[in-house]
């Protein structure tokens, strides 16, 4: 199964799909693949020298609020 790197600052964090179901919940199971899926085709584009590093990830959406943080 696929993980997702990144890194805190300057360390090596390895997060796995059962890591974030762990976290998250599955209330919103479908919800959270996608984010899993989203994170892994992005962080190669987003960081082609290696994993990016946690605080500079920052996600846009329709969301009306202020903001969400996970």
């Amino acid at each position: 199964m696929t993980t997702l790197v990144v890194l805190d600052q300057g360390e090596s964090i390895s997060i796995s799909f059962d890591d974030l179901l762990k976290y998250h919940g599955r209330s919103s199971i479908a919800g959270v693949a996608h984010a899993f899926k989203a994170m892994e085709r992005a962080f190669p584009l987003l960081s082609p020298g290696g994993p990016p590093e946690r605080y500079d990830i920052t996600v846009e959406s329709g969301f009306p609020g202020g903001g969400a943080r996970d």
